[in-house]
């Protein structure tokens, strides 16, 4: 079961807060979210929560990197913050990510659970989402060198934890 909450009735009209549409933003926050906490349930519920308020944003603004930019931050904040209030992460408590999915994402997250929350946030909008390290950075709130330092490590964890080069984000 994936982690995008459905985002329109039948027959009612589709809001696109922060202009870009409603399967995309949750898509992101999911991703990100789930990315974090390690925790498909924990994920879940941090993607609902920021849907229902993202709804209720206009929806003039234009399509752009910023927006997504915007939606990521306030998903990795969010995620960060649940974890800091349920006591750290916890692919030991909950529904693990890495069982959310039986085909290959399920496996990407269970190497990508080796990492710390921060870690894993900055691999995925990076070599999932395709965010450039300044929008990273932004993302984060850290500068652009920290973030590609820990890009750098993150990876370089990653393919030891998997026994190979493969890079275990694109496989």
């Amino acid at each position: 079961m994936g982690l995008i909450v459905g985002t329109a009735s039948a027959g009612a009209a589709r809001r696109e807060p922060l202009g870009l549409p409603c399967d995309e933003i949750g898509a992101l926050v999911s991703r990100v979210a789930l990315a974090v906490v390690c925790d498909a349930e924990r994920a879940r519920s941090i993607t609902e929560a920021l849907l229902a308020r993202f709804r209720s944003l206009p929806s003039s603004a234009p399509v752009d990197d910023s927006a997504r930019v915007f939606v990521a931050r306030a998903a990795y904040e969010a995620a960060m913050t649940a974890l800091a209030e349920d006591g750290g992460p916890g692919p030991d408590s909950g529904t693990p990510a890495a069982e959310h999915d039986a085909h290959a994402d399920g496996a990407r997250l269970a190497v990508l659970s080796t990492l710390e929350p921060r870690a894993r946030a900055i691999v995925v909008l990076r070599d999932v989402e395709g965010l450039e390290l300044a929008q990273i950075s932004g993302v984060v709130r850290s500068d652009e060198g920290v973030v590609a330092t820990e890009l750098f490590r993150a990876r370089r964890a990653l393919g030891r934890s998997i026994g190979s080069a493969t890079d275990p984000i694109t496989g």
